[in-house]
């Protein structure tokens, strides 16, 4: 919700609907996990959704607390925390890149997961080895009852995240039980464990590793997030400040620092701060995340100029999200609509040849909506039909009839022949053809039919003038959820009907251009750009 662009209340409706039948469907998969192990009286907790609220057995604080000069130290974790997130995004971005462009195909793509994997193993029980620190284990409440020492024979999901590794019997190796257990696991224990329970050097060894997996793994053909991830990373670094500083409540730290360096990467404020208010179980460290995510954000976008690695995505996909303000450019300048469209405007007919048609969409493969006028009415607009569409349509041979079946060249376009309502829209929707697909299906006689597209074309669609504003246009896009508008203001020889003359066009792609092209002028003073 806080980075879509075009938000209705349907979207809204799916959400919330999507939402509530995952809970559901994994309170259902909780309870019959739980049949199995003859719990029938097994009822729901909050811990059970993956609450960051402790793991079951562990010793919780009473509460956390923090100091009025603490909010100088969030200010300073959110600005490292966005200093990171920075440099991250961009080192992924440019490995990104680079795998794209010398590792494609399906077995290069298969060698480089198996290399992740391998060198991903090779870390996690390389490092504890080497760097071999013990603790003893921690104290552990069984049944309500509190144990020093582990609990002694007892064993919980609690005592079973410490990780013996090659200590001694009732000690744990701190770099072990950091790596080799769960993320979400692992969580737990560097949000409520006290500052004894792990060293400085293991927590930043551990994050650090896990900061340089995530780098070079995100982006793979890997099922992967990054949400969890980013919060242990933080968490381990958050703990390594407050025992480097001599204060021993680290889990204030940490979990302050666990948002800021999930912020300083995603660049995400209020979604952050609430989940994890929510998902702690502490609503007075509302104020230390909302600073936390403030600094990490505005100093990752200081630092390289760059968006979060959200945004970073979805340019490397090639998908034009258009940012809450136009560029600056377009106001500056004082552009035009007639400034940034595509023109010539590429216009079928509504009655059209089959194999023109074929053409039109192996030449102009860019296009995604195609332009559809009537030549008889001196070249008005009809409406659009996007590319997809009339690769269906074509799919269909019941649509095509020759020139003869018509019972007059200047008939009205609503006048069907008999047999061409065999394809509903709403049945053409739901086909899905590739153009290859198509057109080697379809022979030389039924090329040199028509089709009538009048059905199937979107009417009645929002236009806007050339000599409109540029800026307006952008923020017609965005509060429209338009992907293509046409611009009309041609003369087609009778000045009432200029307005519906289309003249060029205006895709997302377009006005995502002068995006980049802000960013290269930001040294143009606005009061030297007006006047120009």
């Amino acid at each position: 919700e806080e980075g879509a662009s075009y938000w209705t209340v349907r979207l809204a409706w799916r959400a919330f609907g999507g939402a509530c039948a995952t809970v559901i469907f994994m309170y259902f998969w909780t309870y019959l996990v739980h049949l199995r192990t003859a719990d029938a009286d097994f009822s729901f907790r909050s811990t059970h959704l993956g609450k960051f609220s402790g793991v079951h057995g562990q010793v919780i604080p009473a509460q956390l607390t923090f100091h009025i000069w603490d909010f100088f130290v969030f200010a300073a974790m959110g600005t490292m925390g966005g200093v990171v997130g920075a440099l991250w995004c961009e080192v992924n971005r440019l490995i990104n890149l680079c795998r794209n462009r010398w590792l494609r195909g399906r077995v290069m793509q298969c060698l480089v997961i198996l290399l992740n994997v391998l060198g991903m193993a090779t870390l996690v029980w390389f490092l504890p080895s080497t760097y071999s620190v013990c603790g003893d284990l921690p104290d552990v409440v069984v049944e309500g009852e509190y144990m020093a020492g582990g609990g002694g024979a007892h064993s919980s999901p609690y005592l079973e995240s410490f990780r013996q590794f090659d200590c001694p019997v009732g000690q744990y190796n701190h770099l072990a039980t950091l790596l080799l257990n769960s993320p979400s696991r692992t969580l737990n224990l560097l949000y409520w464990e006290d500052g004894s329970r792990f060293s400085a050097a293991s927590c930043a060894i551990a994050g650090t590793v896990y900061l340089l997996i995530l780098m070079i793994g995100f982006g793979t053909s890997i099922a992967q997030g990054i949400f969890i991830p980013l919060l242990y990373v933080g968490a381990c670094y958050g703990r390594a400040f407050g025992l480097l500083i001599g204060n021993q409540d680290v889990q204030c730290y940490a979990i302050v620092c666990s948002v800021a360096q999930l912020s300083g990467v995603a660049r995400v404020l209020i979604s952050i701060t609430a989940i994890m208010m929510t998902s702690t179980g502490l609503p007075q460290l509302v104020t230390p995340f909302m600073v936390a995510t403030i600094f990490a954000r505005v100093s990752g976008k200081w630092l390289l100029g760059q968006p979060g690695i959200y945004d970073i995505i979805l340019e490397a996909k090639g998908i034009p999200f258009l940012e809450e303000t136009p560029p600056r450019v377009l106001e500056y300048h004082g552009l035009k609509a007639s400034d940034v469209m595509t023109s010539p405007v590429v216009t079928i007919l509504p009655q059209t040849r089959v194999g023109d048609l074929l053409a039109i969409l192996n030449k102009y493969e860019f296009i995604l909506d195609f332009v559809v006028t009537d030549p008889s009415r001196g070249g008005r607009l009809v409406g659009l039909i996007s590319r997809d569409d009339l690769i269906n349509v074509l799919s269909c041979r019941e649509l095509f009839f020759l020139s003869g079946d018509m019972t007059s060249e200047k008939a009205a376009q609503d006048d069907l022949p008999s047999g061409m309502g065999a394809l509903k829209f709403s049945e053409l929707t739901k086909r899905h053809f590739r153009l290859g697909e198509v057109e080697g299906s379809l022979g030389a006689d039924e090329r040199d039919k028509l089709v009538n597209l009048t059905p199937y074309v979107q009417i009645a669609q929002c236009t806007f003038d050339q000599n409109g504003s540029a800026s307006r246009l952008y923020e017609l896009f965005r509060l429209l959820g338009l992907r293509t508008m046409v611009i009309t203001g041609g003369s087609n020889g009778n000045e009432t009907d200029n307005c519906t003359v289309p003249v060029g066009v205006v895709q997302r792609h377009d006005l995502k251009e002068f995006e980049h092209l802000a960013s290269e002028l930001k040294h143009i003073a606005p009061s030297t750009t007006k006047t120009k």
